[in-house]
């Protein structure tokens, strides 16, 4: 009778283990296949409010920023610079606005109704004309001609960025973490 309860048990143990492994799996599969925004980052995130920093490990540095304003259509308090130019508040871009001699226009990449503008590590992802994100990244391009900074009288940095240089420019994150999820 013993043997049988243990084996029950264990059954029962490693049933409910597969069902977990499954939905890990599932969740897993579904997000990448629906692109709901997950990012997906194997070293620590630096956030602040609608913003996130993606640390590389192996380069010891911050080399992704992305800025999201989810569904309410009003990107973050973050300013822009290129070279020396005055700053550009990020809430200032308009969809329409952007010279496609200049930057890459690719429809439909992140969602149906999405467009999605870049030029050399910078991107920006509208949806319905309405501004969803920003991207700037060292992976996909030269960007340390454009400076992000949290004011426009205030100090700038480039991405790749240090943990020191982005708390001197942006202040200590709300959280660190492993990863975070984004709608964008």
């Amino acid at each position: 009778m013993q043997i049988k309860t243990k084996w029950i048990l264990g059954c029962g143990i490693a049933a409910l283990a597969g069902v977990i492994a499954f939905a890990i799996v599932f969740v897993f599969v579904w997000s990448v296949l629906t692109n709901v925004g997950v990012i997906r980052a194997k070293e620590k995130v630096a956030v602040y409010d609608g913003m996130v920093f993606i640390y590389n490990k192996e380069y010891k540095v911050y080399t992704k920023l992305i800025a999201s304003c989810g569904d309410s259509g009003t990107p973050s308090d973050i300013y822009l610079k290129v070279g020396d130019k005055q700053p550009v508040p990020l809430r200032s871009f308009r969809e329409d606005g952007f010279d496609e001699t200049v930057w890459k226009r690719i429809e439909g990449a992140v969602d149906d109704g999405a467009i999605f503008y870049d030029i050399g590590g910078v991107g920006f992802h509208y949806n319905n004309g309405k501004f969803k994100s920003f991207i700037i990244s060292i992976t996909s391009g030269d960007t340390k001609s454009v400076a992000v900074g949290p004011s426009a009288n205030g100090k700038f940095a480039t991405i790749p960025m240090t943990q020191e240089k982005l708390i001197e420019v942006f202040g200590e994150p709300l959280s660190y973490g492993k990863s975070t999820i984004m709608n964008p």
